[in-house]
């Protein structure tokens, strides 16, 4: 799951490279406070068994593929540069 976050972040900032601060800082601010704010759910459900973790990865990874196919107007993520073989 950590090898998704450099590549998305990446992605959310292709059309930032001018305010490229600008944009790291919100993306970093937004990812953060979504995470604090699940992390504290799923700290308060806590019973001493893994029931609430599990639920909350199933929750959250819906929720992101839900939200990344909503964002991208139902097709599949991509740069929007077309790649060519190298000779």
């Amino acid at each position: 799951m950590g090898i998704l976050f450099g590549n998305l972040n990446t992605m959310a900032m292709q059309t930032l490279g001018h305010i490229a601060g600008i944009g790291a800082a919100i993306v970093g601010f937004f990812s953060t406070t979504i995470g604090v704010a699940f992390g504290y759910v799923i700290g308060k459900l806590y019973d001493q068994s893994i029931t609430p973790l599990v639920i909350g990865y199933i929750l959250g990874s819906t929720l992101s593929i839900l939200v990344i196919y909503w964002a991208n107007k139902g097709g599949v993520p991509s740069t929007g540069v077309k790649l060519t073989p190298a000779n």
